[in-house]
């Protein structure tokens, strides 16, 4: 099979292709999606997050996976943490053609907004994605920026069923320092969480094959699982994070695999 890794530029892959929140407690805040629809495409790309894990998973429908992404200047992710996703994708999805990151060579704005809604990044998306599914080619959304999210403490989150947006400030301002942990390693756990989201865990899309759902939010209850409700929140890193970028547990891989996933 024929991996290609991240580019720096969008139009290297024009040719051959055409392009939570889930349910968290004290993490972020449900963003209401109306369902809508994607006109003449015949994908729909504001379901809520975790909607169309069986896409991700499985091969039948789509071999390949774009993930585009945007960032406002200065945010941009470190190859590092995309590297560390990319591991994760190929390591639990069945796309036999190519998995790619494909990174915007210019930033999207100058960015300088303090706090972002739902709305505001559900807006940022509709004016700057460019990918979106079409033949077997399945496309993700990845957009990186500054400020806060309207939960301070939240710097990641899955909004719609193909689309996440991470914090980037906050993480460097949770990262780098004395006693810190590397950027990279924060920005790769956070990633690889909301991914986890898209792809329906925990039991927001893709059914558990044993109980392990935390009550009042689409996480684990596994102690040590990349799935647990901190992830996502500085508290996280500030406090619990030893460094290790966490793996998937038994209970989440099992999941996955039982709809269709590595």
């Amino acid at each position: 099979m024929r991996i290609k890794r991240y580019s720096l530029s969008l139009l290297s892959l024009v040719l051959g292709l055409l392009v939570i929140v889930s349910g968290c407690s004290d993490t972020s805040v449900e963003i209401n999606n109306s369902g809508g629809d994607d006109g003449d495409l015949p994908f729909d790309h504001r379901k809520a997050a975790g909607k169309s894990s069986e896409a991700f998973l499985r091969a039948e429908d789509y071999n390949n996976l774009l993930v585009e992404l945007d960032y406002v200047e200065s945010q941009q992710p470190t190859a590092r943490a995309l590297d560390s996703l990319q591991s994760m994708l190929e390591a639990r999805l069945h796309k036999p053609g190519n998995i790619t990151i494909s990174v915007s060579s210019e930033p999207i704005g100058a960015g300088g907004q303090g706090t972002y809604t739902s709305a505001d990044i559900r807006s940022l998306e509709d004016a700057h994605r460019n990918h979106y599914t079409s033949g077997d080619t399945l496309t993700a959304y990845l957009l990186f920026l500054d400020g806060s999210f309207q939960e301070e403490n939240v710097i990641g989150l899955a909004y719609y069923n193909t689309s996440m947006a991470i914090m980037e400030e906050k993480i460097k301002e949770s990262s780098g320092g004395i006693s810190q942990p590397p950027r990279y390693k924060i920005e790769a756990t956070v990633l690889r969480h909301e991914f986890g989201h898209v792809l329906g865990l925990v039991a927001n899309g893709t059914p558990m094959q044993t109980s392990h759902k935390t009550d009042g939010s689409h996480h684990c209850t596994t102690e040590d699982c990349l799935m647990r409700p901190s992830v996502e929140t500085t508290d996280f890193f500030a406090n619990v994070f030893d460094g290790t970028i966490p793996d998937l547990g038994g209970r989440c891989v099992a999941d996955l695999q039982y709809y269709g996933g590595k």
